[in-house]
């Protein structure tokens, strides 16, 4: 509005277009409108439009872009209350939607991630730079493995089905699922030349049992899959780094690489494990 006052002013004192456009820093086009909006109207202000009027301003956005970044797990009830203690505004959620979706914030389902400590963030970046520099052929000789846990009965999970109105109980569109659902856990390896046996564990794993499952399915996978010498990997579970299982892995000189805790991600046995669970 101040450089449409200004436009109307040195259009007055005789000033031509173009150096009106040089000393306020905008396009020609843009001044001779304003000109013409005045000699229409006699007035630099924007005539009433047609619709209805936005309920917040610019400013008004970006308080609530502001709001919404400083805290990503506000719901919009929630982000709509302190954007009226803070700006006043009188509007609904769906409006507070609207505006985020304009501001690219979009709401997702957050990403599970394991909760670490300074500590273990460090070890992490130590680890990173110690393995950082090996090659595709060293990374080729290592063994990873891990253990999961499989539902035997259905998806306990969110399923997604396309139905029509009234259909939610018909069983085509149910995700049926138990109080108590029975579930395994399964031991497996895999290399970058294939996958190693896989190996149902009955109760819990402890050190005895551990050491079985590498006697029984480690060693004859890792026969199967290297030819020289490789690397196995295994995390910090406590049954893995044992007294008795480290003493075994030394009297059986299986060299091991060093794993940081709390990182599951930087397995890619996990990518096997998720396609297994499909």
């Amino acid at each position: 509005m101040e450089e449409r006052v200004r436009v109307s002013v040195m259009h007055e004192e005789g000033f031509s277009s173009r150096v009106i456009a040089n000393r306020i820093s905008c396009s020609h086009s843009t001044v001779i409108r304003i000109v013409k909006k005045i000699q229409e109207t006699g007035s630099v202000v924007d005539r009433v439009r047609s619709g209805r009027p936005r309920k917040s301003t610019q400013r008004q956005d970006r308080t609530l872009r502001r709001t919404s970044l400083a805290n990503r797990k506000l719901t919009s009830p929630q982000l709509l209350r302190e954007w009226q203690e803070k700006c006043n505004v009188l509007t609904s959620t769906s409006t507070v939607r609207r505006r985020c979706l304009q501001f690219g914030l979009r709401g997702c389902k957050a990403r599970q991630k394991p909760l670490m400590t300074d500590a273990q963030r460090r070890k992490r970046i130590e680890w990173a730079r110690r393995y950082g520099s090996w090659s595709c052929e060293m990374w080729e000789k290592v063994l990873f493995s891990d253990e999961s846990t499989f539902c035997l009965f259905g998806n306990q999970a969110h399923t997604y089905v396309r139905r029509f109105p009234g259909e939610e109980f018909k069983p085509e569109c149910l995700n049926l699922t138990v109080k108590h659902p029975l579930k395994i856990m399964v031991w497996g390896c895999m290399a970058a030349s294939g996958v190693g046996r896989l190996h149902i564990v009955d109760g819990m794993v402890n050190a005895t049992k551990y050491i079985g499952i590498l006697q029984k399915c480690m060693l004859p996978s890792a026969q199967l899959l290297f030819r020289n010498q490789f690397f196995f990997q295994d995390d910090n579970a406590p049954c893995h780094r044992a007294k008795l299982v480290t003493k075994w892995k030394c009297q059986k000189n299986i060299r091991t690489i060093d794993w940081p805790a709390q990182s599951p991600d930087l397995n890619p046995i996990e990518n096997l494990w998720h396609k297994v669970a499909l």
